[in-house]
């Protein structure tokens, strides 16, 4: 058996690409491979507002050229999620 021939211990009703299924498998792999400690839990939650802003900016970026907004514009959904991400004020 291979790493690729592992399991994944996610239920299968769930759709893998919400956030909460990242989440959740990210916060099991975590816990099977790390010792509960602050800097620990500071990478996981990093990791976490990291996928939150990609997936936000994936977002944002389809707006824009669905809207035919230029992301460069200030009164782009792109600038404000950059917006957003800069004010929480969070290292990504």
């Amino acid at each position: 058996m291979t790493f690729f021939d592992k399991e994944v211990d996610v239920p299968q009703q769930k759709n893998l690409n919400t956030m909460s299924a990242f989440i959740e498998v990210e916060v099991r792999r975590f816990l099977s491979s790390n010792r509960i400690s602050d800097t620990g839990l500071r990478e996981l939650d990093t990791r976490i507002h990291y996928e939150a802003f990609l997936r936000e900016k994936k977002d944002a970026i389809a707006q824009d050229k669905a809207e035919g907004i230029n992301v460069d514009d200030i009164r782009s959904n792109t600038s404000k999620v950059q917006e957003k991400f800069e004010a929480m004020d969070i290292e990504l």
